[in-house]
């Protein structure tokens, strides 16, 4: 190991390293070789340099996505503190609705400035999501995106990544516990969704309501899969009023939008007591009846009219990876 060396003797970045090793936050790091000058770093020096590369990179990261964004959505002095891109479509759109819903409940609870956010929804049915503008914001070009104003138009991508980043920077322990117990209670069935949940039950939808042609392996499928999800949350809600706990949160949030739309992947919960307590619960809030309003869509209508969604979707949304670059 390597010998105690007075603090004014460490090299640079060691003082933020003693710091984050003595607070237990410091990477996990021994100490290692420089490849520069071919000598030591004892462990306090090696975790703050560990520690500054790190923060460089993410500094690095975040600019680069800041300059790739400042030609679609220029970040203004006053205004909206962000703006969501979300989905304006035939279908439902239910990360959309986890987005807009998480906004609004921010905006009720007093987060967000005087001008609140801004909601500016792609229409899917005409592929405005896959225009060089917004590929700028999400490569991957889908919904949702956000871009911070407050951060100097930082932008990011993917359901679960923006709800973090909302809780964390906007919401100060609301929505998202600042207990860490408590915090992953609620980041873990966060992920459920959108790793379980999400995946799974937008397969029953698109084999049930939007492939052209039956494949009756698939719908068994991800309909039977999405109903064993479904039961695994009749057994957290048996136990908590809420999925993360007793407190509502980004969990809940996450979740409900596609248990709520249960029927239109083909599923009844009429036999899971828990989780219909729960979606008539969550569905009561004011904020998740205004983050519906979004790309609205009427249950009832919705399954009336399945047949056109259908060819709508088949026409424009479903199979086009070859056609994008075939054309690009």
């Amino acid at each position: 190991s390597a010998a105690r060396l007075p603090r004014d003797a460490l090299p640079g970045g060691a003082l933020l390293g003693s710091a984050l090793l003595a607070s237990g936050r410091a990477p996990a790091v021994r100490g290692f070789w420089t490849s520069q000058q071919r000598s030591f770093l004892p462990p306090a020096a090696a975790a703050g340099a560990a520690c500054a590369a790190s923060l460089s990179r993410r500094r690095s990261l975040a600019s680069a996505r800041r300059a790739a964004t400042a030609s679609a959505v220029e970040p203004a002095a006053a205004g909206p503190d962000v703006t969501l891109f979300t989905a304006r479509s035939t279908f439902p759109a239910f990360n959309g609705w986890k987005m807009t819903i998480l906004l609004e409940e921010l905006n009720a609870a007093g987060k967000f400035g005087p001008d609140g956010f801004e909601v500016r929804e792609l229409d899917l049915d005409k592929r405005e999501q896959k225009e060089s503008w917004f590929l700028a914001i999400n490569p991957n070009g889908r919904i949702p995106a956000l871009v911070d104003h407050r951060a100097g138009g930082y932008a990011l991508f993917e359901s679960g990544a923006i709800m973090t980043y909302l809780a964390d920077v906007y919401g100060d322990g609301f929505l998202l516990p600042l207990d860490r117990a408590a915090r992953y209670d609620v980041l873990q069935w966060l992920f459920f969704q959108c790793a379980g949940v999400g995946p799974i039950q937008g397969q029953a939808h698109a084999f049930l309501r939007y492939v052209p042609e039956p494949v009756p392996y698939a719908e068994e499928r991800f309909r039977n899969e999405t109903r064993r999800l479904y039961e695994v949350l009749e057994g957290r809600l048996q136990r908590a009023t809420y999925v993360g706990g007793e407190e509502y949160s980004i969990a809940d949030i996450a979740l409900y939008p596609w248990i709520a739309y249960h029927p239109w992947a083909g599923q009844d919960i009429t036999d899971l007591p828990a989780l219909q307590r729960w979606v008539e619960l969550v569905g009561t809030r004011p904020a998740v009846q205004r983050g519906l309003g979004y790309n609205r869509k009427d249950l009832a209508a919705l399954l009336a009219g399945a047949d056109e969604v259908r060819r709508t979707v088949a026409a424009t949304s479903l199979d086009r990876a070859g056609a994008d670059r075939a054309s690009a």
